[in-house]
């Protein structure tokens, strides 16, 4: 809520899910599949939600991909969003330096 006097400025989302059936043999695979693996199950079965967050982790862990950051931009042009795979996602840890006196 933005201001509760004056609605109007409210933000609002909307969205639907939609249930589907589970691929055979899908359960398996992604149990026995590596992080990028599970991705590519998740894309080839437009498993939306499960997308963005695989691919979300894999660029947290491995930011400096090229590869991961070209499939985020592909990715959120898919939909229309606009695209900033430049600007760093997470903050870098800053570099502690201790001094011996």
């Amino acid at each position: 809520m933005c201001d509760p006097i004056d609605r109007s400025a409210d933000l609002v989302v909307g969205g639907l899910i939609k249930r589907v059936e589970s691929q055979p043999n899908l359960e398996l695979r992604l149990r026995q599949a590596n992080a990028q693996e599970r991705l590519d199950e998740y894309i080839k079965g437009r498993f939306w939600y499960d997308t963005v967050d695989t691919l979300a982790e894999l660029r947290r862990t491995s930011p400096q991909d090229a590869n991961l950051a070209s499939a985020w931009e592909k990715l959120l042009e898919s939909v229309n969003l606009p695209t900033n795979s430049v600007e760093p996602w997470f903050p870098v840890p800053a570099t502690i330096t201790t001094s011996k006196q």
